[in-house]
C-alpha cells in the first residue's frame, strides 16, 4: 500500500491519542486526526480511502484519510478495548473483535450492527477471508472460528492450541490459516475441513503476529521473545 498510519499520544490540554497516516514513499505525514480516548488497533480499506480505529472507549470509529472526517462510530461493544479491526475487500463490512468475548460485523454504509459473532474468551484478532465470504477470529478461548458474513454463522473451529490465540491470518488464495498463540507456537490449518496441517515450534513467548507470503510459500511469524522467524 501507499498509506501507512500509526498511533500517538497526543499534545496540549486535551492529551487525546491521535492517528497520523503516512505516505509509504516519502514518510510525509499527510492528515492526522484525534481519537477519543485511546488507540487499540487499526485497519485500511483495501483502496486506502478509509481507517478503520479500535478504542479503548468500547468504540470504533471510521474516518476519511483524505479529508480527517470521522464518518461512522460503531458501538455496541461492552467491555474495552476492541482489539482488533478489519474491512472486507471489497470495503462493504466491517469487523471487530473485543475485550467482553464478541466479534461483530456491521454494514460500513450505515453504521448498522449485522452479527454478533461469540467466543468464549477474549477477541484478539480478525480478518476477512480474500473472498470476502467469512471471517476467522482468533480467541483466548483457544480456538479460531470462522464465519459466513452473510449469515453470521459459524462453520468452522479450528482447536489445538493449548493456550488463547493471538493471531491469524488467511492465505492469499484463502485456503489455508495460520493462527499464533500465547503457547508458544504457529498452527496452520486446511481453512476448508479444519484440519491441522503443521505447527511451527521454536520460539519461546506467545506469537503474536502472523503473515503469508503473497504466494503463500513462506509464514512470517513474530513473538514476545523478541525474534521473527521466516517458516
Amino acid at each position: 500500500g501507499r498509506v501507512c498510519a500509526s498511533a500517538r499520544a497526543g499534545e496540549g490540554v486535551n492529551m487525546h491519542e491521535v492517528v497520523a497516516c503516512f505516505d509509504a514513499g516519502t514518510g510525509k505525514e499527510m492528515r492526522s486526526f484525534p481519537i477519543v480516548p485511546g488507540i487499540r488497533s487499526i485497519a485500511f480499506s483495501q483502496d486506502g480511502k478509509y481507517a478503520l480505529v479500535g478504542g479503548t472507549d468500547t468504540t470504533a470509529r471510521l474516518w476519511d484519510v483524505q479529508t480527517g472526517h470521522e464518518l461512522q462510530v460503531l458501538t455496541g461493544h461492552t467491555e474495552s478495548p476492541v482489539n482488533a479491526v478489519a474491512f472486507s475487500p471489497d470495503g462493504k463490512y466491517l469487523a471487530t473483535g473485543a475485550q467482553e468475548g464478541t466479534a461483530r460485523l456491521w454494514d460500513a454504509q450505515t453504521g448498522k450492527e449485522l452479527h454478533r459473532l461469540a467466543h468464549d474468551g477474549i477477541v484478539n484478532d480478525v480478518m476477512f477471508s480474500p473472498d470476502g465470504t467469512y471471517l476467522v477470529t482468533a480467541s483466548n478461548d483457544q480456538t479460531a472460528r470462522v464465519w459466513d458474513v452473510q449469515t453470521g454463522k459459524e462453520i468452522r473451529r479450528f482447536s489445538g492450541h493449548d493456550a488463547g490465540l493471538v493471531a491469524v491470518a488467511y492465505s492469499s488464495d484463502g485456503k489455508l490459516v495460520l493462527t499464533g498463540s500465547q503457547d508458544e507456537t504457529a498452527r496452520l490449518w486446511d481453512a476448508e475441513t479444519g484440519e491441522e496441517l503443521r505447527s511451527f515450534v521454536g520460539h519461546t513467548d506467545w506469537v503474536g503476529g502472523v503473515e503469508f507470503s503473497p504466494d503463500g510459500k513462506y509464514t512470517l511469524t513474530a513473538c514476545a521473545d523478541g525474534t521473527v522467524r521466516l517458516w
